[in-house]
C-alpha cells in the first residue's frame, strides 16, 4: 500500500513539472511595459467613461472621457469603417494606419520596450473585439459599453485570446486577426531593463 501512494505521488510531482511548464509556454512573455489589469478606471460612469470607451479604446489603451460615441478602428486616420468592413485584413489595415508604430507581432515573442501586446479578432461583416494582455501575462478586454473583464465567454481567465471561448450571445469571433504591439504614449512610457526586440 504505501509503494503505491509513494508511486502516486512522485507521478504527481513528475506531472506538476509538466504542466507547469506548459503553463510557461501558454502565456505569451512579457515586454516589462504592460499596463496592470485596473478595471475601475475603466468602468467609470461619470463623463460616460464606461459607455463610450469600447474595447479598441481599451486595447489601444486611448481612454477619454466624454466621447461622443464608440471609435472603431480606422477613426484616428479618418476611415469610417462600417460592418462590412468587418474582415481580418481591412480591420488590421485601420489599426496600423490609425497607430502607425504599432507593429504585428507573434503570440510568443515579446514586444519592445514600451510596447504592450494587444490582440483583433472579427465576426466576418458583423463586428470586431479585442485583448490587451496584462502586466500579471493574463488578457483582458472591454465588451463595448459594458465592464472590462478578464474572462471569455466561459468565464475563464484569459491565457491566450486566440484560444479563449470568443463565442458571445450576438457574436462569434472566430476570425483570428493578428497580434500587434502598441505603443505608449509618452506619459505612459516605463524605464526597461530586458532584451525583447
Amino acid at each position: 500500500m504505501y509503494l503505491y501512494l509513494l508511486f502516486i505521488i512522485i507521478f504527481i510531482l513528475i506531472i506538476r513539472g509538466d504542466i507547469k511548464e506548459n503553463l510557461i509556454k501558454m502565456i505569451s512573455p512579457l515586454s516589462n511595459s504592460e499596463l496592470k489589469y485596473n478595471p475601475k478606471m475603466w468602468n467609470r460612469k461619470e463623463d460616460d467613461i464606461q459607455k463610450y470607451n469600447n474595447c479598441y479604446a481599451y486595447a489601444t489603451n486611448n481612454l477619454k472621457r466624454n466621447r461622443k460615441k464608440k471609435p472603431h478602428p480606422g477613426y484616428i486616420s479618418g476611415y469610417n469603417s462600417g460592418e462590412k468592413d468587418y474582415t481580418c485584413p481591412t480591420m488590421n489595415k485601420y489599426i496600423l494606419q490609425d497607430y502607425p508604430s504599432a507593429y504585428k507581432i507573434d503570440f510568443n515573442t515579446p514586444c519592445k520596450c514600451n510596447y504592450f501586446k494587444s490582440y483583433l479578432t472579427v465576426d466576418p461583416n458583423n463586428d470586431f473585439h479585442l485583448y490587451r494582455q496584462d502586466s500579471d501575462g493574463y488578457w483582458s478586454h472591454k465588451p463595448g459599453s459594458k465592464e472590462v473583464t478578464n474572462l471569455d465567454a466561459s468565464g475563464n481567465y484569459i491565457m491566450n485570446p486566440e484560444i479563449a471561448d470568443r463565442e458571445y450571445n450576438k457574436f462569434n469571433y472566430k476570425d483570428s486577426c493578428m497580434f500587434f504591439c502598441m505603443p505608449h504614449s509618452e506619459e505612459n512610457k516605463k524605464e526597461c531593463n530586458n532584451k525583447s526586440v
